[in-house]
């Protein structure tokens, strides 16, 4: 088990100030990768037989309390190679608009009430090869 808390001086104070803080410079470069400043990380990881491990994260936006939930299951396939599948799922409150074209009818309609709220959920199948 693995905790952590991350602080992000440059990130925006309140859910309000998100959409302007991704179009910032230094998030358009990849120097930062989440908008808030507070940040607490849970991670857990267990060998469920010798060949195969069970992986859980979350990382938690302390200002708006949403996170991002990220379970994997990893098995050994060879002595060099392992099979990796999981996942990314956001939990938060989502914005009230989300239509294309409500937004573009009227941008300020597109409101952020958190920051993982608003990601979608998504999944992953990695093959890692060791030599």
């Amino acid at each position: 088990v693995t905790a952590e808390y991350y602080y992000q001086s440059l990130g925006a104070s309140t859910p309000s100030e998100y959409l302007d803080f991704v179009s910032s410079d230094r998030y358009a470069r990849g120097e930062l990768w989440v908008l808030g400043q507070h940040y607490g990380t849970l991670a857990w990881a267990q060998e469920l037989t010798a060949l195969s491990m069970l992986n859980a994260a979350v990382i938690v936006n302390l200002q708006d309390f949403s996170m991002m939930v990220s379970p994997s299951l990893s098995v050994s396939v060879s002595d060099n190679v392992q099979l990796v599948a999981g996942g990314y799922v956001g939990v938060g409150s989502r914005p009230d608009r989300t239509s294309t074209t409500e937004v573009l009818i009227d941008p300020n309609s597109l409101q952020l009430k958190s920051e993982f709220g608003m990601m979608p959920g998504s999944g992953f199948l990695q093959v890692r090869s060791y030599f």
